[in-house]
């Protein structure tokens, strides 16, 4: 264990004449920040008076650059950026590499603000149920921004470990590329240019989510001559994500038929709970279209096991939300010989993928597998909003228009709908230049597409993303999944920085 004081150093060498001690003014560290600067990644200050270096943390292990925390002294003054993902999942991998990519091209292309930039990212994966997958992000996040000293934190994943790293983190920029849930927004006060919010995310909320599956289950039904679908369940984990899915459909319904159909919900802590919810909607026939959401995908491989091996759901429909978009359902479908036809009645919803030449740029540096990743390129986008971010409080920390109080939130909210400048996500120093001016507003497109948020539109201050969702259902091949009449993609990413 290495523990030094930062302004004081004692030199003695025994064994040679021609060393000599030296020794100055002993100076007593204040914050991590001090020994980061100091000494490099991986130091904390301890008993404020000296700092000390951490040992290694296995869960810890992408790093960019790959020496990071064991040569820190080569490392001073790196801007760090920590990842949660859990880097045993495919998908969630694919979404790490995507950040390091990100940050990768930054590092190259000088910084931000002449400053070099790192990424320490940790895997969350573990044993237990979504809830100890929650309490494992939120202490892998302390972690990071506490002893680690990241300026902003890209991840975790699910709704519910968002939201419990936000409830258990301090001021750290948490931007998620893939936490959908409604009830994020009331974790924190309404936002304004003075009051910045800290909790972000690159993709869109799950109340657009939940009316695209009104609409999908409602327009099929009309058109087979049913006007009202008798009964409709909701199977669903509980937590933040499947409770807020399956609060927007019910409440949709009922917005929508004085006479809404049955809305039947079931809710499960655990995946076993999901045999026996089987069990029973395969006793209620009157259920013609059943819903499935959870943010992790081997729930979702159970329940596509159940019903695909029991005739009674040959004829229902089933709907899966965004998290099953993921090439490993499709992997699971193949090795459990689940057959083709079961597909046949299987829809579900995603984030509209980005349809520009960034997107393609990315998939085919992340490598063409990462076309089923789901969210891999909103993985990319929030590793570089986050460097912005991070980058409009650096430009504005000495200067006195108070942008530096408000910290990176405050450059969040530069990207806004209808912007007075259009540009794209890449390597360049353009969007860096915008941000020198703490009244400029960037409306910007990234690889997964639309990166403006909608704060302020129409008087109502929110700091959600202005995208949408779209429909989807397996290939011929049963290889990836295709867009149902997909929504039109954003203008084409060209890089160049408009006037308005």
């Amino acid at each position: 264990m290495k523990r030094w004081s930062i302004l004081s150093l004692l030199v003695f060498c025994a064994f040679s004449t021609s060393c000599s001690l030296i020794k100055v003014d002993f100076e007593p560290c204040e914050e991590v920040s001090d020994c980061t600067a100091a000494f490099g990644p991986g130091f904390v200050c301890v008993d404020r008076m000296f700092c000390e270096q951490l040992e290694p943390d296995s869960r810890c292990t992408t790093l960019f650059p790959t020496d990071l925390l064991s040569n820190p002294e080569n490392h001073r003054g790196r801007v760090l950026f920590g990842a949660i993902f859990d880097t045993t999942d495919t998908t969630q991998s694919t979404r790490m590499d995507a950040v390091k990519l990100a940050i990768t091209e930054a590092d190259i292309a000088g910084g931000l603000d002449g400053r070099p930039v790192g990424l320490i990212g940790c895997s969350n994966n573990g044993p237990g149920d979504g809830a100890q997958t929650d309490l494992r992000s939120a202490e892998l996040a302390r972690l990071l921004e506490r002893e680690l000293d990241v300026a902003a934190l890209i991840g975790p994943s699910s709704s519910g470990s968002v939201e419990l790293t936000f409830n258990q983190t301090d001021d750290i920029l948490i931007i998620s590329p893939s936490a959908t849930s409604p009830r994020l927004v009331g974790l924190e006060p309404e936002p304004s240019d003075e009051l910045a919010g800290r909790l972000w995310r690159t993709t869109a909320a799950d109340s657009q989510q939940g009316l695209l599956i009104v609409d999908d289950i409602v327009d099929r039904r009309q058109r087979e001559g049913v006007l009202v679908p008798e009964e409709v369940a909701i199977v669903h984990q509980e937590g933040a994500y499947g409770d807020g899915i399956a609060s927007v459909v019910r409440a949709e319904f009922q917005r929508r038929f004085e006479d809404a159909p049955a809305v039947v919900t079931f809710a499960f802590q655990a995946r076993e709970q999901i045999d026996s919810i089987v069990v029973s909607l395969g006793r209620t026939p009157q259920v013609q279209e059943l819903i499935f959401a959870s943010s992790d995908i081997d729930d979702t491989r159970r329940f596509m096991e159940l019903i695909a091996l029991n005739d009674e759901f040959d004829e229902r429909s089933i709907f899966f939300t965004d998290s099953a978009a993921n090439g490993g359902l499709l992997e699971a479908a193949e090795m459990l010989g689940i057959r083709d036809s079961f597909f046949d009645n299987v829809r579900g919803t995603r984030p509209s993928s980005g349809g520009t030449p960034l997107y393609e740029s990315v998939i085919t540096a992340l490598g063409e597998e990462s076309r089923n990743a789901l969210f891999a390129t909103h993985s990319y986008d929030a590793a570089w909003l986050a460097m912005y971010a991070t980058a409009y409080r650096l430009i504005h920390e000495d200067d006195d228009t108070g942008e530096e109080a408000c910290g990176a939130g405050c450059g969040m909210r530069r990207f806004r709908t209808l912007g007075v400048r259009e540009t794209c996500i890449d390597a360049s120093s353009a969007i860096q230049e915008a941000l020198m001016d703490p009244n400029a507003t960037i409306d910007i497109q990234g690889a997964s597409g639309s990166l403006s948020y909608r704060t302020g539109a129409g008087g109502v201050e929110e700091e959600e993303l202005d995208a949408d969702f779209e429909l989807w259902q397996v290939n011929d091949d049963r290889t990836g999944f295709v867009a149902i009449e997909p929504s039109a993609a954003p203008s084409a990413c060209t890089g160049t920085v408009d006037s308005r």
